[in-house]
């Protein structure tokens, strides 16, 4: 079957219920970090029992259905064989199309580096989404390097002359640096001439135990002029033009909702449509749901008996009554929006 065609399908099956693995994988594939980030704490933990390449690949061998993964971290070039990894996974699955990795720029020449080497691999859409939370000192300030916001648009500068891979700059919105996105976008021009707004994703806070350990912000809410502010950002886009502006608009559309119920603001199709492996080899629904679905060391290195399982199956149950953290991460909230075209498109829920 023709990889689009598969995927297509695959789309099509989650809008009635009825996709039987997951198209989309998250994996972290580290938690080494270099960063010090105020609102995330991963860099905190010390990595150790990753998943080793050998056993990547007898997964990746158990995995020919995904269609798209998100390799993240830590910083996930900073895994020697991440390339290596990645490779495992264009070998061993015929039907994958999108391969993403964030950044955090702060080593220009071994991100470059390994963005060629996995160009090389041929993969047939290749996405780097480089992290930079505002203008310079308010990026080194969440960041918690200084220099950051200078090696973060090198990193983009190297990666907007590769061809083969789209590059764009990622910022979460804080109370902190909302209302700096302007000012951001400007100091990034006077580097690189040609940047728009087009090349921004924004995205909003979030609190997870397992995977960036920040539970000390449970009490903390996204910023109520958000909204706003993303309102702002659509109108300087323009009219989306491609498949997944379209998809990212929707996301926007959806964020003054989800700020203001603190719900999230679809139908959820998380263990259906995506799912979310942790360097030690934990499966989780997403990656804010603190609630394991198993270990693949003890499945056969594969995620089918764990998303088939009885217990994944109760906490489908409970994702539909929305009896989870709830969130409105791009990570998720993307194939739950292609899960609810359908009903979207004909006004039902």
């Amino acid at each position: 079957m023709n990889s689009w065609v598969k995927l297509s399908t695959d789309v099509l099956s989650s809008n009635f219920g009825k996709l039987g693995l997951p198209y989309k994988l998250t994996y972290i594939v580290t938690k080494e970090c270099h960063s010090r980030c105020v609102n995330c704490k991963i860099w905190r933990i010390k990595p150790q029992n990753e998943l080793t390449l050998d056993e990547v690949t007898q997964f990746a061998r158990n995995s020919p259905f995904l269609s798209w993964i998100d390799f993240t971290g830590g910083e996930p070039t900073d895994r020697p064989d991440f390339v290596q990894v990645v490779k495992a996974f264009l070998d061993h699955c015929p039907n994958l199309i999108f391969v993403h990795f964030p950044c955090n720029g702060l080593k220009p020449d071994r991100i470059e580096q390994v963005a060629k080497e996995i160009i090389a691999l041929k993969p047939k859409r290749f996405v780097v989404t480089v992290s930079i939370d505002g203008p310079s000192k308010v990026n080194d300030g969440i960041r918690g390097i200084k220099g950051d916001f200078t090696s973060a648009v090198e990193t983009y500068r190297r990666l907007s002359q590769l061809k083969e891979l789209d590059v764009f700059v990622g910022m979460t919105l804080y109370p902190n640096n909302v209302h700096t996105l302007d000012q951001m976008v400007s100091e990034i021009q006077a580097i690189i001439p040609e940047f728009s707004y087009k090349k921004v994703h924004v995205n909003v806070p979030h609190v997870s135990g397992h995977y960036y350990g920040n539970t000390e912000h449970t009490d903390e809410r996204p910023s109520a002029t958000i909204p706003d502010v993303i309102k702002s950002l659509m109108k300087k886009r323009g009219i989306p033009l491609k498949p997944f502006e379209w998809v990212e608009r929707l996301y926007h559309n959806q964020v003054a909702k989800y700020i203001e119920t603190g719900k999230t603001p679809i139908d959820c199709s998380s263990i259906m449509s995506s799912t979310y492996l942790a360097e030690e080899g934990t499966l989780y629904p997403c990656s804010i749901w603190d609630a394991p679905l198993g270990n693949i060391r003890q499945s056969g290195y594969s995620l089918v008996p764990l998303v088939q399982s009885a217990r994944s199956k109760l906490m489908r149950e409970k994702i539909k009554k929305k009896d989870c953290p709830n969130c409105w991460t791009p990570c998720d909230a993307y194939p739950s929006i292609a899960a609810s075209i359908i009903k979207t498109t004909m006004g039902v829920g």
